[in-house]
């Protein structure tokens, strides 16, 4: 995936319903290893506003897939929702293919648009 930065994340195992500790991989706003938490204000270049003002989804990739309570192999792919570059929320992928289908890349899919802040 190159650079990325990290979403801490508590995943929820789809086989015995404990919870651990993930890191989610994704790639908006600046790409430099940052780490966040839900409710952080994703950094951005200076003078890159594109992202201003605009809700997206991005694709998340889970880094530590297995469970350490029962060994299950999770899900990777996550969706996570950033509203106006405050990251609000994630929840498991359910369809790549709107990813391969965006022609502005498949990192993250515009979900709506507002009118730019000045």
């Amino acid at each position: 995936m190159g650079a990325y930065n990290i979403l801490n994340a508590k995943i929820n195992c789809t086989n015995c319903s404990g919870e651990y500790s993930g890191k989610l991989q994704f790639k908006v706003g600046e790409v430099w290893q940052y780490d966040y938490q839900i409710g952080d204000i994703i950094k951005i270049r200076p003078g890159d506003q594109a992202l201003l003002g605009m809700d997206v989804i991005a694709y998340g990739i889970l880094e530590n897939s297995v469970c350490p309570a029962c060994a299950f192999s999770n899900q990777e792919e996550y969706d996570i929702l950033i509203k106006d570059l405050t990251i609000v929320g994630y929840k498991l992928m359910l369809d790549y293919s709107s990813y391969l289908s965006h022609e502005g890349g498949d990192y993250f899919l515009p979900v709506n648009t507002k009118h730019n802040r000045r």
